[in-house]
């Protein structure tokens, strides 16, 4: 896994990224959160996380029949479709 730091301090402001539920867990662990009406900052963090249903949907195909999968997995065949899309616009 490949995490990526950046610092831009030009503007006075904070842009925290660490994902759907690394970023909510990080604003209450530092104190940014629902918390009590006297408190400096209370914001509705980490409220309302779902997780997202998703479907994988995997075909047998004919015999006889290629897919795109092998063309596309290759630089060469991206660089074919490129060409194609350039050349035809299909």
């Amino acid at each position: 896994e490949t995490h990526e730091i950046r610092t831009n301090l030009d503007s006075g402001e904070v842009v925290l990224s660490a994902g759907a539920v690394s970023s909510p867990h990080l604003l209450m662990c530092s104190g940014i959160g629902c918390g009590t009406a006297d408190e400096k900052v209370s914001l509705p963090v980490g409220l309302n996380l779902q997780d997202h249903l998703q479907l994988r949907q995997v075909f047998k195909l004919a015999e006889g029949t290629t897919s795109l999968n092998p063309i596309a997995n290759s630089m060469i065949g991206r660089m074919r479709i490129g060409i194609e899309y350039g050349l035809k616009q299909t």
